[in-house]
């Protein structure tokens, strides 16, 4: 449990670092101050200053900012200094809001990238059980054998044997099976339902009632090409699954409350995955900084996309906008990130039965 909680601080404070680089590196490229490089919110518990940052250690590990100078639009003592951030050019601007979440989304894509390339763990074909209610314990099967072809297509891992069963063109499906060394063929009649893939759409399936076996797991490696192309194809899938999803809550086709988490549920979940494997952290800490990319990039005032809209606004005006529209359009965001937050953390609460376990300890 404990180290489940060091590697949760460690992924968030790489996370973290990273995007906040990515954002002080380029307004250190345009010419900008960073007055503060902090990792963690709330009171400082280490400093160090190098250059005129100061690079600090924060006690709450959720989060962390870059300070840069006159980047308040409601500070009087603004001059409109070359060094300052709101005298940049909206393209500037651009630049150094869109380079945090940037930086996140291509560290997703080098580890994914790097997983393929030394391998996933991931199931085999071998059966671990069946599901009551379907026909593969009818047709014969038992726990144990290991599906060689379906419908005559050879088939090694797990994904690729339920697609091409889910897929088959007949109820009837053939199966080549393994058993204790001998091979055989059974027919199963597959039972034809409407399942949802990962991005939301309904078809039509056979499922024949079987599970994976938990103590087949192999390490499928590929090579630094193939690597790179599934590297890329799990972001894009991540990518539209994340948006997706966020479409339907705003059209109320998909339960906020189930289907956002916060910090603690995050944590919950990291502390869990670093107890399976390193491998499996290494993934987790993939799709994090995916989504740490994909949620900043929303055009919602206080995250980053709010800030590039916020530019191309002026970019298409060829006009800035005045500081009393920043101000008002920063103080929105930060309101609407305030409730978000509360409203995150209350799920959180709920979902994990923190309310349920703090009234327990007053009893």
């Amino acid at each position: 449990m404990f180290l489940g909680i060091i590697a949760t601080l460690i992924i968030f404070g790489i996370l973290v670092t990273i995007h906040e680089w990515g954002h002080f590196i380029f307004a250190k490229m345009q010419g900008v101050k960073v007055e503060r490089f902090s990792i963690g919110f709330g009171p400082v518990f280490f400093r160090y200053t190098w250059h005129e940052t100061e690079y600090a250690l924060s006690l709450i590990p959720f989060g962390g900012y870059v300070k840069m100078a006159g980047d308040d639009p409601s500070d009087k003592e603004l001059k409109g200094e070359p060094w300052e951030y709101l005298s940049q050019t909206p393209l500037q601007k651009i630049k150094i809001a869109i380079a945090g979440p940037l930086l996140n989304y291509i560290f997703a894509l080098f580890l994914f990238i790097v997983l393929f390339w030394v391998g996933i763990p991931t199931a085999t074909t071998k059966i671990g059980g069946m599901v009551d209610g379907y026909n593969a314990k009818i047709a014969g099967i038992k726990e144990g054998d290991k599906i060689l072809k379906v419908n005559g297509v050879l088939v090694s891992v797990w994904d690729d044997m339920t697609k091409e069963i889910q897929d088959s063109k007949t109820e009837n499906i053939e199966l080549e099976i393994s058993r204790d060394g001998a091979i055989q063929n059974l027919s199963v009649l597959g039972k034809k339902e409407e399942i949802v893939d990962a991005f939301g759409h309904k078809k039509q399936a056979f499922l024949i009632g079987i599970r994976p076996s938990m103590d087949a797991i192999i390490n499928v490696k590929h090579s630094l090409g193939s690597s790179i192309f599934l590297g890329s194809k799990k972001l894009y899938d991540i990518s539209k699954l994340t948006y997706f999803s966020i479409w339907k809550i705003i059209t109320g086709k998909l339960s906020f409350k189930q289907s956002m988490t916060g910090p603690i549920g995050i944590a919950v979940v990291t502390v869990k995955t670093a107890q399976s494997g390193f491998l499996n952290l290494v993934y987790l800490m993939g799709m994090l900084s995916a989504a740490l990319a994909l949620f900043n990039f929303l055009p919602i005032p206080a995250l980053d996309g709010g800030h590039i809209l916020m530019s191309l606004i002026e970019l298409i005006r060829r006009k800035k906008l005045g500081f009393k529209a920043q101000e008002i359009f920063q103080n929105i965001g930060f309101g609407a990130l305030i409730l978000l937050m509360i409203v995150v953390f209350y799920n959180d609460f709920v979902n994990f039965g923190i309310f349920t376990k703090i009234a327990s300890f007053f009893k």
